[in-house]
Protein backbone atom coordinates (compact mmCIF):
# COMPACT_ATOMS: atom_id res chain seq x y z
CA UNK A 1 0.00 0.00 0.00
CA UNK A 2 1.37 3.45 -0.97
CA UNK A 3 2.38 5.57 2.00
CA UNK A 4 0.92 8.46 0.95
CA UNK A 5 -2.49 6.71 0.94
CA UNK A 6 -1.91 5.40 4.59
CA UNK A 7 -0.60 9.23 5.83
CA UNK A 8 -3.52 10.43 4.72
CA UNK A 9 -5.93 8.11 6.04
CA UNK A 10 -4.80 8.43 9.37
CA UNK A 11 -4.57 12.30 8.86
CA UNK A 12 -8.32 11.64 8.23
CA UNK A 13 -8.77 9.30 11.39
CA UNK A 14 -7.05 11.72 13.61
CA UNK A 15 -9.22 14.62 12.97
CA UNK A 16 -12.33 12.07 13.64
CA UNK A 17 -10.29 11.39 16.89
CA UNK A 18 -12.15 13.73 19.23
CA UNK A 19 -15.11 13.84 17.61
CA UNK A 20 -17.09 11.26 19.71
CA UNK A 21 -17.70 8.93 17.06
CA UNK A 22 -17.34 5.49 17.11
CA UNK A 23 -15.01 3.06 15.40
CA UNK A 24 -17.68 1.62 13.06
CA UNK A 25 -18.66 5.24 12.10
CA UNK A 26 -14.98 6.52 11.60
CA UNK A 27 -14.19 2.98 9.86
CA UNK A 28 -17.36 3.88 7.29
CA UNK A 29 -16.68 7.56 7.00
CA UNK A 30 -12.69 6.10 5.63
CA UNK A 31 -14.29 3.66 3.19
CA UNK A 32 -16.38 5.85 1.77
CA UNK A 33 -13.73 8.56 1.12
CA UNK A 34 -12.12 5.94 -1.19
CA UNK A 35 -9.63 4.29 1.46
CA UNK A 36 -9.74 0.41 1.19
CA UNK A 37 -11.31 -1.36 3.57
CA UNK A 38 -8.58 -3.08 5.49
CA UNK A 39 -6.75 0.32 5.81
CA UNK A 40 -10.33 2.12 7.03
CA UNK A 41 -10.18 -1.02 9.64
CA UNK A 42 -6.69 -0.13 10.72
CA UNK A 43 -7.32 3.31 11.13
CA UNK A 44 -10.52 3.05 12.57
CA UNK A 45 -9.18 0.51 15.79
CA UNK A 46 -5.71 2.44 15.82
CA UNK A 47 -7.88 5.91 16.21
CA UNK A 48 -9.49 4.32 19.21
CA UNK A 49 -6.60 3.35 20.86
CA UNK A 50 -5.21 6.29 20.66
CA UNK A 51 -8.46 7.75 22.23
CA UNK A 52 -7.97 5.13 25.36
CA UNK A 53 -4.43 5.99 25.69
CA UNK A 54 -5.18 9.78 25.81
CA UNK A 55 -8.02 9.24 28.56
CA UNK A 56 -5.63 7.03 30.50
CA UNK A 57 -2.99 9.96 30.33
CA UNK A 58 -5.30 13.10 31.07
CA UNK A 59 -5.71 11.00 34.66
CA UNK A 60 -2.14 10.60 35.45
CA UNK A 61 -0.81 13.10 38.00
CA UNK A 62 -0.04 16.19 35.87
CA UNK A 63 -2.19 14.89 33.17
CA UNK A 64 -5.11 18.18 32.30
CA UNK A 65 -7.57 15.95 34.33
CA UNK A 66 -5.61 15.50 37.30
CA UNK A 67 -7.04 16.84 40.90
CA UNK A 68 -4.21 19.59 40.84
CA UNK A 69 -4.72 20.75 37.78
CA UNK A 70 -9.01 20.96 38.39
CA UNK A 71 -8.08 22.41 41.89
CA UNK A 72 -5.72 25.38 40.37
CA UNK A 73 -8.15 26.10 37.76
CA UNK A 74 -11.31 26.48 40.13
CA UNK A 75 -8.87 28.49 42.04
CA UNK A 76 -8.06 31.09 39.09
CA UNK A 77 -11.99 31.27 38.22
CA UNK A 78 -12.81 32.22 42.23
CA UNK A 79 -9.81 34.94 42.19
CA UNK A 80 -11.48 35.72 39.00
CA UNK A 81 -14.87 36.07 39.99
CA UNK A 82 -13.20 38.28 43.05
CA UNK A 83 -11.60 40.47 41.06
CA UNK A 84 -14.98 41.33 39.08
CA UNK A 85 -16.45 41.90 42.07
CA UNK A 86 -13.81 44.29 43.51
CA UNK A 87 -14.41 46.52 40.10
Amino acid sequence: MEDSIRREAYLKGMQLKNSGLDAETIYARLEKQGYPAQLAKQVAKDVMLQRREDAINDLKPGGPMSKKYLFSKLFQVVIDWIQKLKD
